[in-house]
């Protein structure tokens, strides 16, 4: 038995992720023919089989994470050929774009009009995304890659609802693989809310005012320098379930678009967006710090999952009238559950806490956040 490991794959990577197997346990296969391809933090990589062998055993499933040095692949021993001498394969030098079928193997080469070769990731992203790599024109004029990719992408189409989908589940993944998590709640009374009071902007504007004082959460944790680093524009996710799914488009530079009127305005759309799945790549921004609201339908607090490479997410819960004293007094008020994850591996519970106190002081009395960036206390 000979097996074969999962191999460097540069840039100090330790890990992959299987997106597909390209052969099957019983297959004969020739060195350098695709035999798994794997995502990494970094790219979708192909990796070639290293020997003319026989396929004995395949060591992880889809979907599965593998360390770099854990065996991939074992072949039966009676059946081992010469060794491929490279690490990750070869890329086809042609000028043909490679048509593949469900499973990702080529099967045909369609000679199209532009002639331009496709390399193995851009080929993975392309059926990924459902982009006619055909219609793909590079900048080079040689080979498309994927940045040609996202641009086509970007400029022909809007983001299905399966794109969507496929996105939330890696982020979840990631999610779990490199964030350390940690979770406080509190609540806010807010009394002082009319009838008339634009809840969510209300919110956003509270939410702007703890970052201008507690900024560390506005921020991108870079896995890479293990550090992080702080970002002066505010680009808020704001988690919106509708009948076609969870989505969780971005509000951009709020710094300088947070008036109520055009924050309202620009919600609306990203809903009518939502209920239509008619979202443009640009909706979809990797946000600095995500809002969600986990109350619409039922539930007070939670533990909201902070996707990387964002380091915060704050929920609200389902407003509750509670008896409380306030001056000295017993009411029945209004009461918003709150919930803030956030990772701890650049967090501290006292830098939540803190964005947590300045979060609920401006809820409960009740702030606006105006284009000068100052503060101002609603009547």
């Amino acid at each position: 038995m000979n097996d074969f490991l999962l191999p460097d794959l540069g840039e100090g990577l330790t890990d992959a992720i299987i997106r597909e197997w390209h052969v099957s346990v019983g297959d004969t296969v020739e060195i350098d023919q695709p035999l798994v391809t794997v995502e990494t933090a970094k790219s979708i990589v192909e990796v070639p089989t290293p020997k003319t062998a026989k396929i004995h055993k395949l060591h992880a499933e889809v979907g599965a994470n593998v360390q770099v040095g854990s065996i991939l692949v074992s072949f039966s021993s009676n059946n081992v050929g010469k060794d491929s001498k490279t690490v990750v394969g070869s890329l086809s030098d042609t000028n043909e774009v490679l048509i593949e079928n469900p499973t990702g193997i080529e099967t045909n080469n369609v000679k199209v009009a532009n002639k331009f070769r496709a390399l193995p990731a851009a080929r993975m992203f392309a059926k990924k995304h459902g982009i006619d790599i055909s219609k793909v024109i590079p900048k080079n004029n040689i080979s498309i890659t994927i940045e040609d990719l996202e641009e086509y992408k970007q400029k022909n189409s809007n983001v299905n609802t399966e794109t969507i989908e496929n996105q939330m589940c890696l982020a979840m993944e990631k999610a779990k693989e490199y964030v350390v998590p940690a979770t406080i709640c509190d609540e806010a009374n807010i009394y002082l809310w009319g009838q008339d009071t634009d809840k969510t902007v209300t919110i956003i504007h509270a939410l702007l005012n703890a970052i201008t004082k507690s900024p560390k959460l506005n921020g991108h944790f870079d896995n890479k320098q293990k550090k992080l680093v702080q970002l002066k524009n505010i680009n808020l996710g704001i988690a919106m379930q509708t009948d076609n799914g969870l989505f969780a488009p971005t509000l951009t530079d709020l710094a300088n678009n947070s008036s109520g009127d055009l924050l309202r305005n620009n919600i609306n759309a990203l809903k009518e967006k939502a209920k239509n799945n008619d979202f443009a790549k640009d909706d979809l921004g990797v946000p600095t710090i995500t809002l969600s609201n986990v109350g619409t339908i039922a539930g007070q607090f939670s533990t909201p999952i902070v996707v990387p490479p964002s380091v915060a997410i704050v929920a609200t819960g389902k407003v509750r009238d509670k008896v409380v004293p306030v001056n000295n007094e017993i009411k029945i008020c209004p009461i918003l559950p709150i919930s803030i994850s956030f990772d701890h591996r650049v967090i501290t519970g006292g830098e939540a806490s803190y964005f947590l106190k300045y979060f609920i002081e401006s809820l409960e009395k009740k702030f606006s956040y105006n284009s000068e960036k100052t503060l101002e206390m609603s009547q």
